[in-house]
Parts: structure tokens; C-alpha cells; sequence
């Protein structure tokens, strides 16, 4: 019998493969067809997605290094709306290549891994699954503590256990031309209902382009039209289900589900290669098969884990279909609050002259030059000297630098709404206020660091892991506090450093601790003598246990 079966060996399947296999779990894949093919999804993906596999293999996967989107309210020929940040800012890759490298390493960790096995039926027991699959060999019945559902948008496991649906399917339409295409910009279009149309230069692997749309609508012939306003001929292509929006549940007795099959993507784009990943990380960290209970620890963490970025990802969707006045006020409202981005000059590159590049000399135009603004909420940080703040974008981490009169009650830590003014590269802050008085207090100090903290990374340096965190409680067993501790980096780098410029922000450990709590916290991070950092966040500001971390460390 296998720890976990399963089904399903794209990214996040593989990628538990992988994890659950490094915690020692005996773990068994079965993939329908051949892996990676056919194809499922764009190749756009987040530079994260480097964490994931080996440093070796990024030179064989890499095909194009994205620096900023040109959206557009029509077709190729319409004004384009740029948006970059100086530097690389996602990649284009190998897609099959990706899966298979990705099943590769689940295979070089002990995982078991089966193509052309289709799942045909799953059936859950009391103390067992069984999972029926055809395959060379005819039918075959495998048996598992648990069934891992990585199958895609239209799940094979979800229906046998009596999942729920994701929330949405929409129907995307993939095709690539063998354009030889070194732009390094992606065009959007948001002239489809709902969703929207994109082109993805790749070099000399080709262009991509594609689309999204609602059921019932005419996938295939609003396809059509966009290569044709582009002038170009597909010789490939392939379409598939894209699941927006996770289901109620995605854990049954003996099963659960990842990628996505649980509806794990971004809302925004539909993309779910690194949310789907980071998923089943949680699963393999969370899920022990040995105690089907752990089932629901997995579904808290990974909702609490992606929650922020898909609240933010449907408010983002929601623009898509809005009147086209609003949208052009939008696009110009977001051009001016890049503050990091910088106005594009332009170039000239056949039919689209009007694309935009980098790296270009000319001067700036007038449209360039006009004042930018971004609106917040801010996070506060100690600046360069005592008399400046930085303020860190609680939603892109973007920074800035303001005169400290400009909020002179304000503290290290508390979250201020407001507006900055950019004129050139210089900000004012405008109309600021205090929203939240969370503090942040960095210490680094001889003292050992607390039971809870050193238990907390044990238990992380137990599992080969880097990063770790547990709930405290008080005596009456009410949570105090939430610890994350994260061992020592590497070469040069300083992870408290980090913390305290906010070049690593604390504002994902933030926004999983406000699930369920109300700020004001406390936030501590602690370099001590001890081979870990922890950050601990204080629930209750004003409590007995702030009192005790006060008095302890200052």
C-alpha cells in the first residue's frame, strides 16, 4: 500500500511528489497520457518558478525574459498602455519541458511515476483508498492511505469523491506561430467578455497567443479574429478548461486536491503553475497520510497561504469588464502610480509600430515627464537616517522615501493611507493617516530566544525544512501569538537586514495573522544567539505577553 496515489503529473502534482517523497512518504503518480504533452497551459510564469527546479535546468527551459505588458482596449493596432519595472520580470518557458524536468525530480526523490495510467474510478474506505487504472498492462487497482486529486480543471478524482467544482471554468484557446519574435514585452488585450486575449514573444521558440472566455461563448472564432488582426498563421494550437475561483471544499475522507484541479490560480490571469506548487508544499508539510484529520490542517493552510493574493487577483478580474472610459482612467491611474516604472521610448518594429522598447536613448516626451501618483496603504520603516521614513506599497512592496515631518506621529510598523506625489523621482506624501498602529520592533540580542521559537525550528530543521511556524496560546488556551522562525541564510546574506529595509517584506506573515484576528499587533523579529531569526507576532499589543517580550528584549 502507498502512502499517497497520485493522479496527475503536471507541476503540482509532481511538486508533491517531490515533497512528500523528501518526508520519506511512499508515493505513487499515475498520469494518463505522456507527460507534459498535451499541452494544458501557457508558459508564462512568475521568476519564482526558479525555486522550483533545479539551477541546471533553467538554461534549457528559458526561452524569453519578460520586462513589462503593453495592455490595449482593442486590437493590435490600438494605443498601448505599458507597464514595466526596470529589470526582468516573469519568463518564458518550455512547458512540456517544465513538466517533465518537474516529474524528473519527483522521480530522483523516491517517487514512484506512471505515465499512460488513466484513472478510470477511485472508491474510499474507512482505511484505504483503491484507484482503478488502464493502463499497458490492462486494468490495475492501486491502494493508497490517501489519493491525491492533481488532475486538472476537470478532475477525475473530484467527481469519484464527491468534491465540489471550482467556483468558474472558463474556455482558454492556445496557439503558437513560428514568428522568430525577441520582444520583451507580453500584449493584453482586454477585448474579451470577462477575461482577456494575450501574445507572448518566446525568441526563437515562436510567438504565443491565446484567450480565455466565459462557457457558451465563441472561443474558437473570437481566436480566430485575434491572429487574424495580428496577420499571422497558428500551426499549433490546443484549448482546455481554466478554473477560477476554488470550490467550497477540496478535502474529502481520504482524498484531497491540488493545483488546478482545486481551483488553486490566480484569478486574474488564470495561471496556477506557482500557486499550485506552493500548494503542495502545504499539502506535503501539513498532510500526514497516516492521519486523515491532518486533511483539514491542509485546507486552512493552503487558504490562509493564497487568500491575500486571490482577494487581490478578483479585484483586479473585476476591472476587466469594466465601460471603456473607466478602464482608460484606470490605465492612466496605474501608470502614474508606478513610481519604480519608468515612461518606455519608442520604437519602431514593423506592422505594430507602435510597440514600445527598452534600453533606448531618447529623450522623454512631455507625457512622460507629468507628475505620478501611487495611493496607498503604506507600511512605515526606518529610513537611511533619522530624518526619513520608508514607505514600503502594502500591495507591490514598492519603495519610497519620505521626510519624516511628513508623518511625525507615526512609528516603525503602523500602515498610513495616503497618496504619494512623484515629481520626477522625488515623493511628497500627501493627506496621510494612521490606519493601523501596528509596531514593529527588531532586535538583534545575546539573549536566548524562547521555548516556542526554538521548538517551532526544530521541529522545521527535523524535516529538512528552512522556514516553519506555530500558534502560541495563553494559559487559558486562547492563541497569543503566531512564531515564524527561518534558518540562517547562506553567504552573505542577512535575513534580519532584510526584514528591518524591507527588501524581504513582513507583509504576507501579516496578512495570514489578520485571518481571524483584528490589528493592531506586535510584530518582534529576534536575531538571537541561535542558528534561526524568528518574527513573532504579538496578537494582543497590550497584553501579558507583550509585557514579557518587552521586558525580555527591550
Amino acid at each position: 500500500m502507498y502512502d499517497v496515489v497520485v493522479v496527475g503529473a503536471g507541476p503540482a502534482g509532481s511538486r508533491f511528489a517531490r515533497s512528500a517523497a523528501e518526508r520519506g512518504r511512499d508515493v505513487l503518480v499515475l498520469e494518463s497520457g505522456e507527460i507534459g504533452r498535451p499541452l494544458a497551459c501557457s508558459g508564462h510564469v512568475s521568476l519564482d518558478v526558479w525555486d522550483f527546479v533545479p539551477d541546471s535546468a533553467r538554461g534549457k527551459l528559458l526561452q524569453n525574459e519578460i520586462h513589462g505588458a503593453r495592455f490595449h482596449l482593442g486590437g493590435a493596432d490600438s494605443p498601448a498602455h505599458p507597464f514595466y519595472k526596470e529589470g526582468v520580470v516573469s519568463n518564458a518557458v518550455d512547458r512540456v519541458g517544465l513538466d517533465r524536468t518537474l516529474a524528473e525530480c519527483a522521480r530522483d526523490a523516491g517517487a514512484e511515476i506512471r505515465p499512460g495510467h488513466r484513472v478510470t474510478a477511485v472508491r474510499e474506505f474507512p482505511d484505504r483508498v483503491e484507484v482503478d487504472a488502464s493502463g499497458p498492462d490492462g486494468l490495475e487497482t492501486f491502494e493508497g492511505r490517501l489519493v491525491c486529486g492533481a488532475d486538472g480543471p476537470r478532475s477525475k478524482v473530484r467527481s469519484e469523491v464527491g468534491l465540489p467544482d471550482p467556483e468558474e471554468l472558463l474556455h482558454g484557446v492556445l496557439g503558437f506561430s513560428a514568428e522568430d519574435d525577441d520582444d520583451d514585452f507580453v500584449d493584453v488585450h482586454l477585448t474579451v467578455p470577462r477575461f482577456f486575449a494575450w501574445r507572448i514573444p518566446r525568441r526563437a521558440a515562436g510567438v504565443e497567443y491565446g484567450l480565455a472566455v466565459a462557457p457558451g461563448d465563441d472561443a474558437p472564432g473570437r481566436f480566430e479574429a485575434l491572429v487574424d488582426d495580428y496577420g499571422v498563421d497558428v500551426e499549433r494550437r490546443c484549448s482546455g478548461a481554466i478554473p477560477i475561483g476554488p470550490p467550497d471544499r477540496t478535502v474529502g475522507r481520504r482524498s484531497f486536491l491540488v493545483g488546478d484541479a482545486a481551483g488553486q490560480t490566480k484569478p486574474f490571469t488564470g495561471g496556477g503553475i506557482l500557486y499550485g506548487m506552493r500548494a503542495a508544499d502545504i499539502a506535503a508539510r501539513e498532510i500526514d497520510p497516516a492521519h486523515p484529520a491532518s486533511l483539514h490542517e491542509y485546507e486552512h493552510a493552503w487558504r490562509s497561504a493564497l487568500r491575500g493574493d486571490q482577494t487581490l487577483g478578483a479585484a483586479i478580474r473585476a476591472g476587466y469588464s469594466l465601460p471603456r472610459p473607466i478602464q482608460r482612467a484606470g490605465m492612466r491611474a496605474r501608470a502614474r502610480s508606478a513610481s519604480t516604472w519608468t515612461a518606455p521610448a519608442r520604437c519602431s518594429r514593423g506592422r505594430n509600430s507602435g510597440r514600445f522598447c527598452r534600453g533606448t536613448n531618447n529623450p522623454p516626451s512631455p507625457t512622460d515627464a507629468m507628475t505620478r501618483y501611487t495611493e496607498g496603504p503604506f507600511r512605515v520603516l526606518a529610513g537611511r537616517t533619522d530624518d526619513e521614513w520608508l514607505l514600503l506599497d502594502v500591495n507591490s512592496a514598492d519603495p519610497a522615501y519620505v521626510p519624516r515631518s511628513s508623518l511625525p506621529d507615526a512609528a516603525v510598523g503602523n500602515r498610513v493611507d495616503g497618496d504619494l506625489r512623484f515629481e520626477g523621482d522625488k515623493p511628497t506624501l500627501l493627506d496621510a493617516t494612521v490606519d493601523t498602529e501596528t509596531r514593529f520592533r527588531f532586535r538583534r540580542t545575546d539573549e536566548s530566544l524562547f521555548e516556542a521559537a526554538r521548538t517551532c525550528f526544530e521541529t522545521a530543521r527535523a524535516e529538512g525544512e528552512a522556514m516553519n511556524s506555530r500558534v502560541t496560546y495563553d494559559t487559558d488556551r486562547n492563541p497569543n501569538g503566531i512564531v515564524y522562525t527561518f534558518a540562517e541564510q547562506p553567504g552573505s546574506r542577512d535575513l534580519f537586514a532584510e526584514f528591518r529595509d524591507g527588501t524581504k517584506p513582513l507583509e504576507p506573515l501579516l496578512a495570514r495573522a489578520a485571518d481571524g484576528a483584528d490589528p493592531p499587533f506586535s510584530v518582534w523579529v529576534l536575531d538571537g544567539d541561535e542558528s534561526f531569526l524568528a518574527v513573532y507576532i504579538v496578537l494582543g499589543p497590550d497584553g501579558l505577553l507583550e509585557r514579557t517580550m518587552r521586558d525580555t528584549y527591550g
